[in-house]
């Protein structure tokens, strides 16, 4: 359903459902308009369906209007911020260990790819720091990853 306006001027415009559903929560709050309120109680009794949905939602947003903030005790609000802060620190470790031995492991490929053949027992040394290097880095980048997703709120 579409019904039509008149603006100011007097000239016929097209009210959408889009438009309505902008004006229901401003209706619902007490906060619309005369004519905003007059647009949105035609739109529903034109579309009882919409005007049951949009009741619906706003009870919805109501009742989580009504939840008490101090409800939350300042010791859950401690322990969550104190836990954050650890996230966050390990969080930071990791990403400059990871990001530091993901540089090393950069230059002593380079060294190896470089380095003119030397003795064999340098050059297994270097493929054994290699690795290890490589293996300290991956295990750190998956550190971070892996805490980078966890948040506040779905922690124990």
């Amino acid at each position: 359903m579409m019904p039509s306006q008149k603006d100011a001027t007097g000239k016929s415009m097209l009210v959408t459902e889009n438009v309505v559903r902008d004006l229901v929560p401003l209706y619902f709050d007490g906060e619309a308009s005369a004519d905003s309120r007059a647009l949105v109680e035609k739109w529903f009794a034109s579309d009882p369906d919409f005007a049951r949905s949009a009741r619906k939602q706003s009870d919805a947003m109501g009742s989580l209007a009504s939840v008490d903030a101090g409800a939350v005790s300042e010791e859950s609000v401690r322990k969550a911020l104190q836990r954050a802060r650890k996230i966050i620190l390990v969080r930071e470790v990791s990403l400059g260990l990871a990001g530091a031995l993901s540089l090393f492991f950069i230059a002593v490929a380079a060294f190896l790819a470089l380095s003119p053949g030397g003795k064999s027992h340098e050059a297994s040394h270097g493929t054994i720091a290699l690795v290890i290097c490589f293996l300290l880095a991956a295990a750190n980048w998956a550190i971070y990853f892996n805490i980078r997703r966890q948040t506040v709120a779905g922690l124990p």
